[in-house]
C-alpha cells in the first residue's frame, strides 16, 4: 500500500485513470482487519456505515476536478486515445504550486482531507451535485473517514521512509482547522452537535497533532525544521483572493462564539501567533479578542511547534502588542503557554540582560512601573525573577524563573534608580526569594 500510495502522489496530468484505480484499491483496503493487523484503533461503528465508501467521490474528484479535461497520458493506450481531449499539459509553475484548478495531478500532500473542503463548500461543490442517490453519509461520517484515512496514509509513508509524501506540520494544522471551521455561519440554536465535539473526531485530530506538539519533538531532543507557513499552505483552499489572515479572524470569532474554551480548539489559535508570522496575528488574538486568552489553557508541551523558540524570538517591540500582553497578564487569569509567552516578552522588553543594551529606558521603565503598580505578587515575581542565558538554550518553567547569579542584584539596583527606593523595598524580596 505504501508503494502505491508514493506512486500515487508522483502521477501527472494525464494519469487520472491510474489514479482513480489507486485510491479505489487503497480505500478498499483500509478495514477493518487492515486496523487490526496493525494494532490501529477505529471505532466500529465506522465500518457499519460502510468504511472509506462516504469519501471516495471527493477523492476521485480531487485526481480529476474536470471531467471533461483528459490528457492524453505519457504512454498511451486505445483507451487513452479515445478519450484524450488535449495534449497540452498546464505549466509548471502551475503544476508545482498546485494553484491550477482544472488539474488535480500532481496531488498536494494533503489531498486525504480534500473533502473536507466539499463540506466546507456544500453549496457550490460539483461532487455534491452528482452523488450517487445511494450516498447518505452524514458530515460527521465524512470527517472521521478523512481524518482516518489521513492517519493511514501517514502511517504507512512513515513507515517506509516515505516523508516527502507526508503532511508536514502546517498542513496538518491546517486541514484540523477545517474541522472547526465546517461550523462556521451555521445557525447555533438547533439542536445538532458541533462536529469537532464528536469523540471519534477529536480522537483523531489528536492523533495527527501528536506529532507536531513539544513534548513530541523534545522526545526526540532536536526541533523540527519550518518547512513553509499556514499562508502558503492555505493558498491552495482559499486562492491568491483570500488572505489567510481572513480566514484566521473568523476562525478566532468562531473560538470565541461557540467553543466552550476546547482544548483542540485552542491550541489551534496559537500557531499563528509565533513570531514566523505577521504582528496581525498576534494583535488580533492578544489586542481584539485578549478576553478569550484567559480559556486558552494549553500546556507548554502541547503547543504545536517545531521549536517553542519561535514564538519567543525576536522578542517583540510593538507597543501597543507589549500593552496588550501585559494588559492581559495583570487582568488574568491567564496559564500555560501562554502565559509563559506574556512573561517572556514583557520581561525582555524590561530587563537589559534579556533584551540587549538597546532597550529604550523609557519603555523599560514604563513596563516595569505598571508591573510593580497593577500585577498581582504572583505576576511580578515572574517578572522580576525571569531568565533566559540565550535564546539557543530555552529554559522552560520552572527552570526560568529559578536561576542564580550577580543579574539578581542588578535588577534590584535597576528597580531602585528606576522607582525609588520604596518599591525597590517592596520588590527586592520577590527577586531574592529564589527557590532552591
Amino acid at each position: 500500500m505504501a508503494q502505491a500510495l508514493s506512486v500515487l502522489c508522483r502521477l501527472m496530468p494525464g494519469d487520472e485513470e491510474c489514479g482513480i484505480q489507486v485510491i479505489a484499491d487503497v480505500t478498499s483496503l483500509i478495514n477493518r482487519d487492515l486496523m487490526a493487523s496493525r494494532g490501529w484503533s477505529a471505532p466500529a461503528t465506522l465500518w457499519d456505515k460502510g468504511g472509506m465508501k462516504s469519501t471516495i467521490p471527493f477523492l476521485m474528484h480531487t485526481v480529476r476536478p474536470v471531467m471533461e479535461i483528459n490528457v492524453g497520458p505519457t504512454y498511451m493506450t486505445p483507451q487513452s486515445i479515445s478519450l484524450a481531449s488535449t495534449q497540452r499539459l498546464p505549466s509548471s509553475s502551475a503544476m508545482r504550486m498546485g494553484t491550477s484548478r482544472d488539474y488535480g495531478l500532481p496531488l498536494t500532500r494533503d489531498w486525504v482531507l480534500s473533502p473536507l473542503d466539499h463540506l466546507l463548500r456544500s453549496a457550490t461543490s460539483t461532487v455534491f451535485k452528482s452523488l450517487p442517490s445511494s450516498w447518505d453519509a452524514t458530515e460527521t461520517e465524512v470527517v472521521r473517514t478523512s481524518l482516518l484515512l489521513a492517519k493511514v496514509v501517514r502511517e504507512l509513508l512513515n513507515r517506509y521512509s516515505l516523508h516527502d509524501f507526508v503532511m508536514n506540520r502546517d498542513e496538518t494544522v491546517f486541514g484540523c482547522m477545517k474541522v472547526f471551521m465546517l461550523e462556521h455561519e451555521q445557525p447555533q440554536n438547533d439542536s445538532v452537535e458541533e462536529v469537532f465535539r464528536d469523540p471519534v473526531i477529536a480522537k483523531f485530530m489528536d492523533e495527527l497533532l501528536a506529532p507536531f506538539t513539544w513534548s513530541a519533538i523534545a522526545d526526540t531532543s532536536q526541533s523540527s525544521p519550518t518547512e513553509g507557513s499556514l499562508e502558503s499552505v492555505a493558498t491552495s483552499f482559499l486562492g491568491s483572493s483570500t488572505p489567510f489572515y481572513q480566514y484566521y479572524t473568523d476562525f478566532v470569532a468562531l473560538y470565541d462564539s461557540i467553543s466552550f474554551s476546547h482544548p483542540q480548539f485552542a491550541r489551534l489559535l496559537l500557531p499563528p501567533t509565533s513570531m514566523r508570522y505577521a504582528p496581525d496575528y498576534r494583535k488580533h488574538l492578544w489586542g481584539d479578542f485578549a478576553h478569550v486568552l484567559r480559556t486558552i489553557r494549553t500546556p507548554i508541551d502541547q503547543v504545536i511547534s517545531g521549536d517553542l523558540r519561535e514564538y519567543l524570538w525576536p522578542i517583540e517591540t510593538d507597543s501597543p502588542l507589549l500593552g496588550s500582553y501585559l494588559q492581559t497578564l495583570i487582568q488574568g487569569p491567564l496559564d500555560g503557554f501562554v502565559r509563559l509567552v506574556a512573561v517572556h516578552h514583557i520581561a525582555c522588553n524590561i530587563w537589559p540582560d534579556l533584551g540587549g543594551d538597546d532597550l529604550e529606558a523609557r519603555k523599560s521603565i514604563k513596563l516595569l512601573r505598571a508591573v510593580a503598580e497593577q500585577a498581582d505578587e504572583s505576576g511580578t515575581r515572574e517578572i522580576l525573577r525571569y531568565r533566559q542565558i540565550d535564546s539557543s538554550q530555552l529554559l522552560l518553567p520552572p527552570a526560568c524563573f529559578e536561576q542564580g547569579g550577580e543579574w539578581k542584584q542588578i535588577r534590584i539596583e535597576l528597580v531602585g534608580r528606576w522607582l525609588g527606593g520604596v518599591i525597590q523595598t517592596r520588590l527586592s524580596p520577590l527577586l531574592r526569594d529564589v527557590v532552591a
